[in-house]
């Protein structure tokens, strides 16, 4: 249909009579006869070779034959639109023909000025967009300069920049660079200030510093906004090229336009003044069965587990300008090893308390220890996972769970360990998928394999498993179980799921509405595996359910 509508308008072109002398027709005909058969032959090739894109921009390339061919109608044929502001495409073409030497010239010269430009203004625009999102100080100091200079467009700045520079061109980098680089620094700044704060979060636990939470974490997923912004100032620089050049600049496609329309205005008596001897230019899924043979990493026996020690710990928040008390001096003792479940209504400081033991957050008084140390900061000896898999979805399965070796220089080390990893969680195979492709349970997988490559010696699960299925729901408690059978490291498990805390933990507590204490220790003697069924969990339940104030609801 493309080669069709490009041979009829081709005939067209040539057998139409031209208005006036406006340009060699039948050179016109020639190239758009050229166009038709090479799509021609195309579509016949197309018949032994599969060329999917040719079919795609099919649509496209009839257009493109459409408007060249009403173009050369409403000028070249019917004369509707006064020239020479408006020129017919033989023109255009007869000029390109006959000047294309300083044609080429002037546009390497405009490309080297907005490549130029371009480069400086995305260069500084992304280094200050990732300063302003990431630091509050910089933000401070440069954002009532950028409130100042956005409403302004870069051509306002023409008279104080060939004031201010000391030669047209470098005045003309500096606009060309002012239209690229604000969008750039703009957006690369709204990117990495949106960046979710969880992924800090995950990285914080994991060992990451400053430089690597901005250049691993913020810089990737502000990307998408940095492209946009890389975009935008690209079609601003190219109007700033324009007028630039035709303000100063001397040569460049602003420029030709300038030299061309004043030789325009002079009748030239036979004299072509546009050829090369009149130059004005200088010459310068798959579910894993862990209970079922699994090969450990770490044998049962070996407890690497920490203790945990809270000493009368209370935490607040400050909500419209007045505390808001989350945890009311808790102290609790966990061993090592051991593996405790958090029970109590929603938003009565789970989480919160959880992200003290991390080191996420300090507590407003009263002290965390693990293992006699007191916590302050995070560390990859305490690694949070939270109910969001949370995933980097920049990086892969593999680089997601290499993360935490990455932070701390040592994945070349244990390259081998990640692979032990990955075929433990059942992903084996899955080490080049992207987050996107994975089903919620291989996600989850991913997120605990990210925390067990690192060998942590505490595990703190924010409901990891509430966003599954009840049958993947299922699978990952007995996943979970039986890694944490294995490696013995002391686990700490935010729920709501009252079966879910008997099934996994050694010791269930049960804490108040906000803000929390700790009303009730419950000790589940059960031995594993546990049978949900059994009557002796049907008695726990119903003791738990009675702390909770909800054994008449049962």
């Amino acid at each position: 249909m493309a080669s069709v509508a490009w041979l009829v308008i081709a005939w067209l072109t040539a057998q139409w009579p031209d208005v006036g002398d406006v340009g060699p027709a039948a050179l016109l005909a020639l190239g758009m006869a050229t166009v038709g058969l090479g799509l021609l032959g195309a579509t016949v090739a197309s018949v032994f070779v599969d060329l999917p894109r040719l079919f795609r921009t099919g649509p496209w390339l009839v257009a493109l034959a459409l408007l060249l061919g009403l173009w050369e109608l409403v000028t070249a044929k019917l004369d509707l639109l006064p020239r020479p502001f408006f020129a017919t495409p033989q023109s255009l073409l007869e000029v390109f023909a006959d000047d294309w030497a300083r044609l080429a010239e002037c546009t390497l010269r405009s490309l080297i000025l907005l490549l130029t430009g371009y480069t400086v203004g995305a260069v500084l625009g992304f280094i200050s967009g990732v300063a302003i999102g990431w630091s509050r100080t910089t933000s401070y100091w440069l954002h009532p300069v950028f409130r100042f200079i956005g409403p302004l467009p870069a051509t306002a700045w023409l008279p104080l920049a060939f004031f201010a520079f000391p030669s047209s061109w470098s005045a003309g980098v500096f606009l060309i660079a002012l239209a690229s680089g604000f969008p750039v620094a703009v957006l690369t700044w709204s990117g990495v200030a949106s960046v979710n704060a969880a992924f800090y979060d995950v990285a914080r636990t994991l060992g990451a510093r400053p430089v690597f939470l901005v250049f691993k974490v913020a810089i990737p997923a502000a990307m998408p906004s940095v492209f946009v912004g890389l975009f935008m100032g690209l079609a601003g620089s190219f109007a700033v090229l324009i007028v630039a050049e035709m303000m100063g600049v001397k040569a460049g496609l602003g420029w030709y336009l300038t030299w061309a329309q004043g030789w325009a205005a002079y009748p030239c008596d036979g004299v072509d003044v546009q050829h090369s001897d009149h130059a004005a230019v200088p010459a310068a899924r798959p579910v894993a069965l862990l209970a079922k043979g699994a090969v450990a990493m770490v044998a049962a026996a070996a407890l690497r587990g920490a203790s945990i020690q809270l000493a009368k710990l209370s935490h607040q928040f400050e909500l419209h300008g007045q505390p808001l008390p989350v945890l009311d001096v808790i102290d609790l003792a966990v061993g090592p090893g051991e593996f405790v479940a958090l029970l109590g209504p929603s938003g009565c400081g789970k989480s919160t308390l959880l992200r003290l033991i991390a080191g996420l957050e300090r507590p407003h008084s009263g002290r965390v220890f693990m293992d006699k140390q007191q916590i302050a900061v995070p560390d990859p000896s305490r690694i949070l996972v939270f109910q969001d898999p949370t995933l980097f979805p920049w990086r892969t399965v593999r680089q997601n769970v290499t993360l935490g070796l990455e932070t701390r220089g040592l994945l070349r080390a244990r390259s081998g360990r990640v692979d032990a990893v990955l075929r433990q969680v059942g992903l084996d195979g899955f080490d080049g998928a992207w987050p996107h492709q994975l089903s919620g349970g291989m996600a989850q997988r991913v997120a605990l394999a990210r925390a067990l490559v690192n060998e942590p010696s505490v595990l703190l699960m924010d409901e990891p498993l509430a966003n599954l299925d009840g049958l993947t729901r299922i699978a990952m408690q007995s996943e979970l179980i039986a890694l944490w059978e294995q490696q013995r490291f002391t686990a700490f498990l935010v729920t709501h799921d009252l079966d879910e805390a008997l099934y996994l933990a050694g010791r269930v507590l049960v804490l108040s509405p906000r803000p929390a204490r700790i009303l009730a220790e419950v000790p589940v003697d059960l031995p594993y595996p546990r049978q949900r069924g059994s009557a002796r969990f049907a008695e726990l339940r119903q003791q738990v359910l009675e702390e909770l104030g909800l054994r008449a609801h049962w």
